[in-house]
This record gives C-alpha cells, structure tokens and sequence, in this order.
C-alpha cells in the first residue's frame, strides 16, 4: 500500500508451502487494516503483476485484482514482474538485467535502462537460454537489433528496442535465477556485472505500487475485462498436447 511515493504498508511472505487462495486476501485485508481503512474506504488505484511467474500464481493474482477493481469501481493496471524487478535495482548501474529461473536451462529475463524515473526496455522480455543470452550479453550481441540467435526458448516474443546507452555499461542483475545462475554471469557476461543486495533479489510489491501508480497518474489504466497474465511461454499441458499431437500414430 502506497500514498503519493510513500511506501505506508507491504506483506511479504516467501514460503514454499503457501498458496496465493489461502493468503492473498487475508493479507488485503490486514494491510488495509493495519493502515486504518475501515469497511467503507478503499484505495484509488490497484497494481498487479503480470508476470511471467507461476501459472496459477498468476492467474489468482490477476483475478482478485480485477474483482477488487470492479467490486470497489476504481481503475487497475498490469506490471511486468521484470519490470518491477528492474526498478528494484535502479541506482546501482545504468542497466538492469532481472533474471528469472524458467527451468531446463531456461531464464525469463530482459535488459533495462534503468537511468530514468522508470525502466525502459533495451531488450524486451523474452524466455531465453540462459547459456545463450548471457553469452550475448558478454559480446554485446544482445544490444543489436538481431536477436535471432538469442530468441525466446519457446516462441518468439519479439527482438530488442534500442536505447540511447553504452554497451560496455555496467549491468546489475537481480532475481530469483541468480541462485542457480550467478556464477554463468560472472563468467560470461565479463568484468560488467553487479549483483543486487540481497533484500531486493526477490520482487517487493511496492515495486509493483509504484510502477502502476505512475501509470494510473498518465490515465494508462486496463481494461479488468481484457487484462489477462504475460506467461511469455505455453503452460506445461499445452506444450506436452503439441508434443503429441506431432507424434505419428503408430499404423
């Protein structure tokens, strides 16, 4: 919960065994409490990430935003989890590379300049090999605008979107992929990379508050009925459908 730039209330529980039924609305309601709203009030606005991140994570989130959208009649905007992750790492380096663990050697990650009051894209956000996209960004690949050779591991979501910024800049990378992925980096990314403290190497909501009240500040609210998850990959059953699907009946 936010006012104006102010952070004034934030939950944050990262346990495995959690589900986002059982808690998510719970924890509305007490950070609600907590700050002195009563029955009657209600916020102005309401942010909520997008993703990628789990599918059912998602598709929770995303729902109860929308319902509380329209049960309390106030606008709702969508964030890129990497682009709140992104703003969390402002300050540090003139580019942020969030990075998430997609498993099977697979990250969902996308590059930021993060000079400004709120990243901009360099590369937009894609799932990519992780050997792959680090090497390219090691070799400054990464900031052409053929990204062919460093495409999404699953479909294709799109190439770079140039900024105006120094390709041998330095680089802060955050998120959960840096667990399984940070020596890679230091070894193929070279003497540029920096590595987020701790505290902000999972993704706080207040990042998300303050990306989405910036945007409900410019008008630039969703739709709740067309707002839907940015998966950036088709779920497990649908992959494993195609699979099948191309595999010949035995004759």
């Amino acid at each position: 919960l936010i006012e104006g730039n102010r952070l004034t209330g934030e939950y944050t529980l990262n346990l495995q065994r959690t589900t986002h039924s059982e808690r998510l609305l719970p924890t509305v309601e007490r950070v609600l409490a907590d700050a002195g709203f009563g029955p009657e009030d209600k916020p102005d606005g309401i942010a909520v990430a997008l993703g990628p991140g789990s599918f059912t994570g998602l598709r929770i989130g995303v729902v109860t935003a929308k319902t509380l959208s329209y049960a309390w009649d106030v606008p709702v905007v969508g964030v890129l989890t990497l682009e709140a992750l992104a703003l969390q790492m402002s300050g540090a380096a003139p580019l942020a590379c969030p990075i998430m663990d997609a498993r099977n050697g697979n990250v969902f990650t996308a590059l930021y300049d993060v000079r400004g009051a709120e990243p901009v894209a360099v590369v937009e956000p894609a799932l990519r090999p992780a050997h792959d996209w680090f090497t390219a960004l090691g070799s400054g690949r990464a900031f052409g605008e053929d990204m062919s050779g460093v495409g999404d591991a699953d479909e294709s979501t799109g190439g770079s979107v140039m900024t105006k910024v120094d390709v041998d800049a330095p680089i802060i990378f955050g998120g959960d992929g840096l667990f399984n992925y940070w020596e890679d980096i230091r070894r193929l990314v070279g003497e540029r990379p920096r590595r987020v403290a701790p505290v902000f190497e999972f993704l706080r909501t207040v990042a998300v508050a303050m990306l989405g009240a910036a945007r409900l500040s410019r008008g630039e609210a969703d739709d709740p009925m067309q707002l839907t998850p940015v998966y950036l990959r088709k779920s497990e059953a649908e992959r494993k459908w195609e699979a099948q699907s191309k595999t010949r009946s035995p004759s």
